[in-house]
């Protein structure tokens, strides 16, 4: 309680609120000059007593007030019955923020006082008002600025995810094909020189390509993080992304196979579905044997959670490698970011990619899941409403 809320208690504590003659006069003169809104409010709930710093406020005249319920005066019920059990309880209300209706239906921020006092014979309930409304608009404005901040924050980390995670598999990729390139060199194969060199450059290509889309993503302003739906061909956007992880699944010899899909374009955000895909068949292959396949398909289908939007792109890929337990599973989506499961030939990876799989697909309405068995292999799938045109 500040200090004016200190010297109007003191005053209606040991006073009381007269007629006019005498003392009691004095003290409505020195209340209607006060700074402070005030009222006073009989046993039935009806306004007794306003000075004119109160009428100022709820922006309403003195004649009009007196009579009137104070109920009426809170914007929302919830914040009246608040008041109302607090006074009950403690026999007294300090400092309760609650959302106030001025005359004209408008409203306002409050913060409201209460004690009880005797007027003129009563037992009433003596108020002062401060109109907050400034100061709440301020703490809403920097609750919003904050809340902006933080997703600038998720955004930029989501981002680095995928630049730290995505970009490695080209440049490891050309690191590899290189180092063959030096041994077919050496040893004169020029066949083998020629196709390790094509290899080398599709792997720089993709590897360009990944980063201009990660750029072109970045450049959203704020809004890598809010899908941003266009018709997509699913075929032309899956060949791009094998033509990422070939490389990778051709040094491991690992066949990648793509099963059905759908015909027509499907309305997604297609960075988001496309790193989705990207991570879930780089891990198909990381944990895959040598010899393996990892199989990709999808399907567009009635949808059975999503309001709104009555069809789903529906798409698994598949590996049978090393698979997973059930504690493997249970944390997989959901348990802290750690520094990744090694694949089978010891690939490393820094356990960002399946965090990021379930952020991206759950930004977009939909959800991932997985079936697993230890020694048989994964699937891995994940749902996204389509949007409507």
């Amino acid at each position: 309680m500040d200090e004016d809320g200190k010297f109007v208690e003191q005053v209606l504590s040991h006073s009381l609120i007269g007629d006019g003659a005498g003392g009691d006069g004095l003290l409505r003169e020195l209340l209607e000059v006060c700074p402070v809104a005030i009222s006073v409010v009989g046993p039935d709930g009806l306004r007794r007593y306003v000075n004119q710093k109160y009428a100022d406020v709820v922006r309403m005249s003195v004649a009009n007030l007196i009579g009137a319920p104070v109920l009426d005066s809170y914007f929302d019920p919830e914040d009246r019955q608040m008041a109302m059990e607090t006074f009950a309880e403690h026999g007294r209300v300090d400092s309760l923020e609650a959302r106030r209706r001025r005359m004209d239906n408008s409203e306002f921020w409050g913060l409201v006082s209460l004690v009880p006092i005797k007027f003129e014979g009563e037992d009433c309930v003596a108020g002062w008002l401060y109109d907050v409304t400034a100061r709440k608009e301020e703490e809403a404005r920097r609750a919003e600025q904050h809340e902006k901040l933080k997703d600038l924050n998720r955004t930029t980390n989501m981002l680095m995810s995928i630049i730290g995670h995505d970009l490695r598999q080209p440049f490891n990729a050309m690191i590899g094909f290189s180092q063959l390139l030096e041994r077919y060199v050496a040893q004169g194969n020029n066949d083998k020189v020629a196709e390790y060199a094509g290899l080398i450059g599709r792997a720089a290509q993709n590897g360009h390509g990944l980063l201009e889309q990660i750029l072109e993503w970045s450049s959203r302003e704020g809004e890598a993080r809010q899908p941003r739906a266009e018709d997509v061909d699913l075929g032309a956007l899956i060949d791009g992304t094998l033509g990422l992880v070939e490389p990778m699944a051709k040094r491991k010899g690992v066949v990648l196979s793509l099963g059905d899909l759908p015909k027509e374009s499907v309305r997604v955000d297609p960075q988001m579905t496309d790193t989705i895909l990207r991570n879930l068949i780089t891990n198909g292959v990381k944990f895959s044997r040598t010899g393996g396949v990892v199989d990709v398909s999808g399907v567009v289908k009635r949808s059975e959670n999503a309001v709104g939007h009555p069809f789903e792109l529906s798409m698994s890929v598949t590996d049978y490698g090393v698979g997973m337990s059930r504690a493997q599973i249970d944390s997989l989506f959901h348990g802290p970011i750690t520094s990744g499961t090694r694949g089978t030939e010891g690939e490393k990876g820094m356990g960002l990619g399946l965090h990021l799989c379930r952020e991206l697909a759950e930004l977009q309405g939909g959800r991932i899941w997985v079936k697993s068995e230890v020694d048989a292999g994964s699937t891995f799938n994940f749902s996204i409403p389509l949007a409507a045109e």
